[in-house]
């Protein structure tokens, strides 16, 4: 299909992809996706895409400054739109989606402690400690007593909740929107007097990194964050902070024995 010989005619074009993009039983968010690239593209170089090259698109990558996820979306979609209105296939170079460490900030040991600690709201303090526990931010804002069942929740957590008369009582533990539950977490760093630009599900991340650097297997991280695939967790690795240093063993198992025995306690006085 020669595009240049369209009537002026970016809708007519937009119109015959959509075509496409439901023939091919494309979801409705990537229909919207798929057509948002093609509009800015059109913006960029004008609706004769035929002598578009790859490496326009390349420049026109680094002039929009395209993200490395952002960057994947948009090659996918436009393979898909070359192929079915030009019949050509396009040899973009996907970018390597491993995180850089100038991307992401992780909260150390020290500062989750900080935020815990300086934080004064029950129902605070627990979205926090469930979200670094590795439970899904959507799964929990809106948390009802009933639901604790299907949690596998720590035995920390428990005594936590027990202790508290609102959290003890309550129908809705925790009730929150995503904006209000973010809200609440960015006042949490300023009070603990944190100057990093992390958000709440940061301490789920910052929670993985924790946990590789005490040698837990990514299987079992797997499992605990409720991820579908390991390979997720290989792209924290570069945040690990590896030390060479192997501890006791018997200073593990001293510290489990002190542990249990303050739980036992804790419990016995409820």
């Amino acid at each position: 299909m020669n595009i240049c010989q369209m009537n002026s005619g970016d809708y007519d074009v937009l119109a015959i992809l959509e075509k496409y993009l439901i023939e091919s039983k494309k979801g409705e968010r990537t229909r919207k996706l798929y057509l948002h690239v093609y509009k800015n593209l059109i913006a960029h170089f004008g609706s004769c895409i035929n002598m578009i090259t790859e490496k326009d698109i390349e420049k026109y990558f680094e002039l929009k400054k395209f993200k490395a996820r952002n960057k994947n979306l948009a090659i996918n979609a436009l393979k898909f739109l070359f192929k079915k209105l030009i019949g050509r296939d396009l040899n973009l170079i996907r970018p390597d989606n491993k995180l850089q460490k100038n991307e992401v900030q992780i909260l150390t040991r020290s500062e989750v402690l900080k935020i815990l600690n300086t934080e004064r709201d029950a129902q605070n303090k627990l979205l926090f400690m469930l979200v670094y526990s590795g439970f899904k931010i959507k799964n929990i804002i809106n948390l009802k007593k009933e639901h604790l069942a299907l949690l596998k929740i720590s035995a920390r957590i428990s005594i936590f909740m027990e202790q508290n008369s609102y959290l003890k009582h309550s129908e809705f533990i925790l009730r929150f929107s995503a904006k209000r539950a973010e809200q609440v977490f960015q006042n949490a760093l300023i009070n603990a007097q944190i100057d990093k630009k992390v958000k709440l599900k940061s301490l789920k991340i910052s929670s993985i990194v924790h946990l590789l650097e005490l040698g837990i297997s990514q299987e079992l991280i797997k499992v605990q964050h409720g991820l579908s695939s390991s390979s997720s967790i290989k792209q924290y690795e570069s945040f690990v902070n590896r030390k060479d240093i192997i501890l006791n063993p018997l200073d593990y198992l001293l510290n489990y024995q002190y542990e249990n025995t303050q739980i036992a306690f804790r419990r016995s006085n409820i």
